[in-house]
């Protein structure tokens, strides 16, 4: 879902985890479903050359499946969220206790003061990556967060689809500016934890999919049964 460099800060959305597979849509889109790949990404892929497109930022699109927080910020965290740190090209959040690949190119852009993620952002500065845990208190089921992220986006004039299996619910959608956007995100009974991917309308779709592929793939949930302490 929850999930600036015009930073946004992703909006806190929480869940369940249901065993069946179920899928909510909106508007149809073009885009693929990410799928899991091994091995290390490299964005290699080619942007469309031409007039070099602003810093990624986020629209309205405060949802994408990353539960976000209140409070994200550059600060200091409490002592009780330590701020996790990227590692080589991973990005081990110690308080969610979830691990995110770093795409080569890629480096931290900000911090969340209440240790519970990160903003990451390519060197070309047209894709952003976002990482974030958020607690679960109404435990709310992985099939009514991917319902309720469709509607948002539908509401503000975005076209998106969901796909929910197990307790990982899937989106993928085109913003009202162009942007494309891929997100995923592991439900359970007291947080869930995920990762959304944004584009600039001037990134090759293809592109867009490889990086969400590879992200998907080497994305590693920690522990969902219990909440956190945030900063």
């Amino acid at each position: 879902m929850s999930p600036s460099p015009s930073t946004p800060t992703p909006s806190t959305t929480v869940t369940t985890t249901p065993t069946a597979t179920t899928t909510t849509t909106s508007t149809p889109t073009s885009l693929t479903t990410s799928s899991t790949v091994p091995g290390t990404p490299t964005d290699t892929a080619t942007v469309t050359t031409g007039s070099a497109t602003p810093t990624p930022s986020v629209t309205t699109v405060t949802v994408t499946a990353t539960p976000t927080t209140s409070g994200a910020g550059t600060g200091s965290a409490s002592p009780s969220a330590p701020v996790s740190k990227v590692v080589g090209n991973r990005y081990p959040n110690s308080l969610f206790g979830y691990t995110g690949l770093v795409p080569t190119t890629f480096t931290a852009t900000e911090y969340f003061a209440e240790g519970n993620g990160v903003i990451l952002t390519s060197g070309d500065k047209q894709l952003m990556l976002t990482y974030v845990g958020a607690n679960n208190p109404s435990k709310r089921t992985p099939t009514q967060v991917a319902a309720d992220r469709v509607a948002d986006q539908t509401a503000e004039g975005n076209r998106f689809t969901s796909t929910v299996k197990g307790n990982l619910v899937s989106l993928k959608g085109t913003t009202r500016d162009k942007k494309n956007v891929f997100a995923g995100v592991s439900v359970g009974t007291g947080n869930q934890q995920g990762w959304t991917l944004f584009c600039n309308a001037s990134v090759p779709l293809s592109r867009c999919e490889a990086n969400a592929k590879v992200i998907a793939g080497r994305w590693k949930a920690g522990d969902l049964s219990v909440p956190r302490q945030l900063g």
